[in-house]
C-alpha cells in the first residue's frame, strides 16, 4: 500500500491563507493533463541532456532539509511547452517556485519510474525551501528498500510536521502504521489529519489517511473483541 500511495499525485504548496489555491486545485490537476502533452518533446530533448547546473543530490533528502520551510506557491502555466526553459533558468537563479513548478509538469509527462529530470529538480526545490518537494524528492526512494527507512521516516517527519505538508503527513502516518498499530500510533496518526487535509476532503492525501484511519479502527476493533 505504501508504494501505490507514493504514486499518487502531488500536492502544492499553499499560503497560510490558502482558500484561492484550495479552490484552484481541481483547475490545476485539469490544465495539468494539457502541460504534460505540451511539454513532451521538450522533455524528450532534456532527457538525453540535462542542465549541466543540476548537481546530483544527496541521497537522502533528510540529509539535505532545509533549515526552514517557506510557503511557495507554482504555476504550471509558467513552465507549459517551451516555457520550460525559462522555468529552468530561473530554477538554476533559486528560484524555488520554478524548481517546483517544472519538477512537477516534467513529473506528470515522464513514463513510469522515469524520474531523471524530476527528482532533481524536486530536490532543489526542497533545498530552496519547499516542504512538498522535500516530500516529492523521498517518494523516488524505494521505500521496501530496508536501508531507506530511516531516511524516509525523517524525511516525512519533516515535511509533516516542520513543512505543514499533506503528502508528508500521510506517508509519515503509513510508515508509523507499518510497524503495527497502538494506542500512541493511532493517537499521532489522528493528529496529522487536519494537515493531511489543508486542502480539502477531495484532496488524495486528506482520503489516503482517513482510509489509513478507518484500517486502524478496525484492527483496533479486532483486537478488542480478541480477533487475530
Amino acid at each position: 500500500m505504501l508504494r501505490t500511495l507514493i504514486a499518487l499525485t502531488f500536492v502544492a504548496a499553499c499560503q497560510p491563507s490558502c482558500k484561492k489555491d484550495k479552490d484552484k486545485f481541481a483547475e490545476q490537476s485539469a490544465e495539468l493533463e494539457v502541460y504534460q502533452r505540451d511539454v513532451a518533446p521538450m522533455r524528450a530533448a532534456l532527457s538525453k541532456t540535462p542542465p549541466s547546473w543540476l548537481d546530483t543530490a544527496p541521497a537522502c533528502p533528510a540529509e539535505a532539509l532545509p533549515a526552514q520551510f517557506v510557503e511557495s506557491g507554482f504555476s504550471l502555466g509558467d513552465c507549459a511547452g517551451s516555457k520550460i526553459n525559462e522555468c529552468l533558468e530561473e530554477c538554476k537563479q533559486s528560484i524555488v517556485a520554478a524548481c517546483y513548478s517544472a519538477a512537477i509538469v516534467l513529473q506528470a509527462e515522464s513514463p513510469e519510474g522515469d524520474r531523471t529530470l524530476s527528482t532533481p529538480l524536486f530536490a532543489r526545490a526542497c533545498q530552496l525551501g519547499n516542504a512538498s518537494a522535500c516530500t516529492n524528492w523521498g517518494s523516488a526512494l524505494d521505500a521496501k528498500n530496508p536501508e531507506n527507512q530511516d531516511c524516509l521516516l525523517g524525511t516525512f517527519q519533516a515535511t509533516c510536521e516542520r513543512g505543514r505538508d499533506p503528502w508528508g503527513c500521510t506517508m509519515y502516518s503509513y510508515m508509523l502504521a507499518s510497524e503495527g498499530y497502538d494506542d500512541a500510533t493511532l493517537s499521532t496518526i489522528r493528529s496529522f489529519e487536519p494537515t493531511a487535509c489543508r486542502y480539502g476532503e477531495e484532496d488524495p492525501a486528506c482520503q489516503a489517511i482517513r482510509d489509513l484511519l478507518k484500517e486502524a479502527s478496525v484492527a483496533e476493533t479486532t483486537f478488542q473483541d480478541g480477533g487475530t
